[in-house]
């Protein structure tokens, strides 16, 4: 959909994703506002949530204790594009895998939460992770948060009980090839939680920049 705008009520979300095709000759855009309920967004498919790829994609949603569940790029994430995922109120909770929660490459992706007791959970390149010519923003404003990061992909360095993470304010490059971009995960104010492994907490990998600002 170009836009939705819903009024009301605790809404369901299935698989509503943009720019599936890759193109920069087939760019998309999708906007969803959401005024206000207990909504649950939820797929399966990429490119969800605020997240667009050759594109643009913005999800709003105004009020409510809301969930996300997504699997790779979503949440606020841009690849060749520009997402943003802005949750106005509320104790929310997300959960994506890969690429996720204010992630990008050669884009701008930007997960924005302005108030409640939230937590999120991904497994890789999420909470402010960016790639090589990405900005990505992790953005969360007040309450008492809880932020995880790893526990899927091992480490080769300690594959018995290390994980990758790239997350929570990292910058990330290509090794040899290309530096890497700017993640931020900033944090206003509460007393928070944060949870990650290898690469992550404000980290920066081949000229890559990363903060953890809290």
């Amino acid at each position: 959909p170009l836009l939705i705008i819903d009024l009301g009520g605790d809404d369901e979300y299935h698989n509503v994703y943009s720019s599936p095709s890759l193109s920069p000759f087939n760019a998309s855009a999708s906007v969803i506002i959401d005024l206000a309920g207990d909504d649950l967004h939820r797929s399966t498919k990429k490119y969800t949530q605020g997240s667009a790829a050759f594109g643009c994609s913005f999800l709003v949603d105004c009020a409510g204790d809301d969930t996300y569940l997504a699997a790779d790029f979503s949440q606020g994430c841009g690849f060749f594009g520009v997402g943003v995922l802005d949750d106005r109120a509320g104790n929310d909770r997300y959960r994506a895998d890969t690429m996720a929660q204010g992630a990008a490459a050669f884009g701008i992706g930007i997960l924005s939460d302005r108030e409640g007791n939230d937590s999120c959970h991904g497994s890789l390149y999420n909470q402010g992770s960016a790639f090589t010519g990405g900005l990505g923003l992790a953005i969360d404003w007040r309450g008492d948060d809880t932020f995880f990061s790893g526990g899927t992909y091992p480490d080769s360095r300690e594959p018995e009980g290390a994980f990758v993470s790239f997350a929570q304010g990292c910058g990330i490059g290509d090794r040899n090839y290309a530096s890497g971009g700017l993640g931020i995960l900033w944090n206003g104010e509460g007393n928070d939680h944060y949870s990650s492994s290898y690469f992550a907490q404000g980290a920066g990998y081949w000229l890559g920049t990363g903060l953890l600002i809290d």
